[in-house]
């Protein structure tokens, strides 16, 4: 029977036991089996873990040395999150899920499976994958646009960079000429931002 207490990975501090409120998903044979993991809510950004269990050796490979991920795919893409706090003992390897706001970006179910990836004996690529599982992102209210755009600092630049450069492919993308002329140009509104501008008479 394997020992019941645990071994965190990174700081080699031992649990004696490792409860929480929400059941483990289990791994077995690759298949994935979601019990009651609580609620995961649109929104949410890092307040939500998801544990996971795994037996440590799989076709006699220990696992214990490898990055642990989660694969999820949503209507905003495809993310990959590595997981966290990942503890073990002679028989089980277990590692949390922190969700972050891309998988609560919509409420829809998350598609994901679990990513187990290194190096095996020789050397060589090693990568064991999970099959799909589903979480349900509960709805709520949160900054989307009406075009369901999460609205984020990131996407605001990004929008402002396309801006800049319609600006920079257009035929008046550019102006040189005088200080004078320039302020007479500036003064009439033909001087937008981001445009480039030379002044010759310096």
């Amino acid at each position: 029977m394997a020992d019941a207490s645990f071994i965190d990975a990174t700081t080699g501090t031992t649990y004696t036991t490792m409860n929480d409120e929400h059941e483990l998903i289990k791994i077995t044979e690759k298949n994935v089996v979601v019990g009651n993991i609580g609620k995961v809510v649109m929104g949410e950004t890092n307040s939500q873990e998801i544990e996971f269990s795994i037996k440590r050796y799989y076709d006699n490979v220990d696992l214990l040395d490898k990055a642990f991920y989660i694969i999820f795919q949503t209507k905003g893409g495809i993310f990959k999150s590595e997981a966290i706090d990942k503890a073990y003992n002679d028989e089980e390897i277990r590692f949390n899920w922190l969700v972050d706001e891309n998988a609560t970006m919509y409420s829809s179910p998350i598609t994901a499976c679990v990513q187990i990836q290194g190096t095996d004996e020789m050397g060589k690529a090693y990568v064991l994958k999970s099959g799909l599982f589903k979480i349900n992102v509960e709805e709520s209210l949160g900054e989307y646009g009406q075009d369901g755009i999460y609205r984020t600092w990131a996407l605001d630049i990004e929008n402002r960079i396309v801006a800049l450069e319609q600006i920079a492919a257009s035929a008046d993308a550019t102006f040189i000429g005088t200080t004078a002329q320039y302020n007479t140009a500036n003064s009439a509104g033909n001087i937008p931002n981001g445009m480039f501008v030379t002044i010759t008479d310096r």
